[in-house]
């Protein structure tokens, strides 16, 4: 059962990635979407594919399955951000700062993962447990350069609403995954507030998004998605 929760979020999230795929690929365009942030969630999938090895889901035929179509996808968005990049303005005219750019962020990343896992460290103080919190933090700090990008942009580009909304739905599932393992007996603080953190930041991530697009509605599958959306303002 713990094991259906937890892929289940991943293959939420890996859907939200492939309807941006599918924004991108129809307009061509990869205005407002952060290069930084796909990078940690492929950084988040590879250290998955390495730690399930030594856990529950090297057993479980459904997490290669995900694996394939998590790492698939985020390959082919950056491939497709590479070929669109250049008519990305948004971008141009928003500097991220260094503080929130890929080697400092990743260096973060780097230093939590190593003091904070759920594994005991060997003689060499490492431990293969080290990339599941790689994974977590990845996946949580990562959406720093996103939430940055539309929040001081104040324009939400060419992001999917899909992408929010099955990205939204995925924290769900991963938030009754944690609340599974501790009636299991099985609390990790440190992988649980990062995911919590993540969660929070999702949140004020959508609320942002809502706010920059005032035209934002719950998409059905139905809707003529072909003309563009009239903003409010």
């Amino acid at each position: 059962m713990i094991l259906w929760i937890f892929e289940s979020g991943y293959f939420l999230q890996h859907i939200a990635v492939i309807f941006q795929i599918m924004n991108i690929s129809k307009k061509r365009s990869t205005e407002g979407i952060a290069i930084d942030t796909i990078y940690f969630f492929l950084i988040g999938s590879l250290c998955r594919f390495i730690w399930m090895w030594d856990s529950m889901l090297r057993s479980f035929f459904l997490a290669y399955v995900e694996l394939l179509i998590g790492v698939g996808s985020l390959v082919y968005i950056i491939y497709l951000y590479n070929n669109y990049k250049m008519g990305d303005y948004l971008l141009a005219e928003t500097k991220i700062p260094n503080y929130l750019k890929f080697p400092t962020l990743l260096t973060i990343i780097l230093v939590l993962s190593f003091f904070f896992h759920p594994g005991s460290k060997n003689q060499y103080y490492l431990t293969l447990q080290m990339f599941v919190s790689l994974n977590i933090f990845s996946e949580c700090i990562g959406l720093l350069p996103q939430l940055y990008l539309i929040k001081y942009s104040r324009d939400s580009g060419n992001i999917s609403e899909y992408y929010i909304i099955f990205l939204g739905v995925a924290r769900f599932f991963r938030l009754l995954f944690w609340c599974k393992m501790f009636l299991d007996g099985n609390s990790f603080s440190s992988l649980i507030l990062a995911d919590f953190l993540h969660t929070c930041l999702l949140g004020y991530f959508i609320y942002t998004f809502k706010s920059t697009n005032k035209a934002f509605t719950m998409p059905t599958f139905s809707e003529d998605n072909s003309q563009p959306r009239k903003k409010l303002f």
